[in-house]
């Protein structure tokens, strides 16, 4: 199975990944390093995405920890918090067939909807091209590794590598 690369943009997302508490920081990595990276934009085919229009998408969480980590056939971790359910939304959108940039996002329980007219216009405004090397956001922080790299992840931390692009 292919994997996607998932890159975020800016400092949006990576703000609203740690204003998470840590069982939802947890889950949403779990989401995004299975769920997205194996499926990309096939997420849409089922539960898990909305094509919301021109280009943007919404990546939809409502499942627990446990339940992300046993349909990927990993061992979940026990305890009484693991099973509980989250409802979070990203806003992404796909370049080609295997980069998805992520934007922001929002926990429905607790937040209100941050405006998709905002997303789309910090969509328009950045002007990236991931991949062509023409992309003019200064900071591009990656959550995706290779295949070498993940079959030694156990999934209990969030990898990442920043840098200047």
């Amino acid at each position: 199975m292919a994997v996607w690369s998932v890159e975020y943009e800016g400092d949006a997302f990576e703000r609203f990944l740690f204003s998470l508490p840590a069982y939802e920081q947890a889950v949403l990595v779990a989401a995004i390093e299975h769920v997205l990276q194996a499926y990309g934009i096939d997420i849409c085919a089922g539960e898990w995405g909305k094509l919301l229009g021109e280009g943007l998408y919404e990546f939809r969480i409502r499942k627990s920890l446990r339940t992300i980590l046993v349909s990927a056939g990993l061992d979940a971790p026990e305890g009484a918090g693991t099973n509980r359910s989250v409802l979070l939304r990203v806003f992404c959108t796909f370049d080609g067939d295997k980069i998805v940039l992520l934007y922001h996002g929002y926990n429905k329980k607790t937040a209100h909807r941050r405006s998709v007219s905002s997303v789309r216009s910090r969509r328009r405004a950045s002007s990236t091209s991931v991949g062509s090397g023409s992309a003019t956001v200064d900071h591009v922080c990656v959550l995706a590794h290779n295949d070498e790299e993940r079959e030694g992840h156990d999934g209990k931390e969030l990898q990442r590598t920043c840098g200047s692009r």
